[in-house]
């Protein structure tokens, strides 16, 4: 037996409210999230290294656990939710999709850049060359000199040269100078076990 249209005399017909609609929308959505796995696999590969190395992003990991069990909490609720189409999804998919082949494009050999602690660090924890600029003004440059000239391949660049593009050289023998090891990202767990430490926690 057929159910019915309210006001309506004719036999409603399958939609996304049928249960074998339903599931054969699912079973798309599961195939689609593996292609999805499966093509930008490096992608997720090096957003699991980030996690692996760096103190700031380790909650990565829970992130998946605690949506599903947020979405198992209402799955009653989503069950009895149709299935449909959504055009503000679709803009919001392309949309990530342009931002991950940005984040391609910005990928780079190296780093040409003023001393600062954000941009020096995590281009040294990624493993990427440093060329930076002089900068007699900033009074913890002799310090994060000595750092990177352990951590990292970094020279210093003259603001003539950088004025003349004068610095092709320079890239050339850091591309070709072997790489130090890796620092590890864990100045938060540093931080945190100082202060324990300072405060008598412990």
């Amino acid at each position: 037996m057929h159910s019915l249209h309210p006001g309506s005399d004719s036999p409603a017909a399958p939609g996304v409210g049928d249960p074998a609609a339903r599931r054969l929308h699912l079973l798309v959505l599961a195939a689609g999230l593996l292609w999805f796995a499966f093509w930008y696999r490096d992608t997720l590969m090096a957003m699991v290294g980030i996690w692996e190395r760096s103190d700031t992003f380790t909650h990565g990991y829970v992130i998946a656990p605690i949506s599903a069990w947020l979405i198992w909490r209402r799955r009653h609720f989503i069950h009895g939710v149709d299935i449909v189409p959504s055009l503000f999804g679709i803009v919001i998919g392309l949309g990530a999709g342009a931002a991950w082949l940005l984040g391609e494009l910005a990928s780079v050999d190296a780093v040409i850049t003023k001393p600062g602690y954000g941009t020096l660090v995590e281009a040294a924890c990624s493993g990427v060359p440093i060329l930076y600029v002089e900068r007699e003004d900033w009074p913890e440059t002799p310090w994060f000199a000595a750092w990177l000239a352990t951590h990292a391949r970094a020279a210093v660049l003259r603001r003539e040269q950088l004025a003349g593009g004068d610095f092709i050289a320079a890239l050339n023998r850091l591309w070709q100078a072997p790489p130090p090891a890796v620092p590890a990202a864990n100045g938060a767990t540093e931080a945190a076990q100082l202060l324990v430490r300072e405060l008598g926690l412990a």
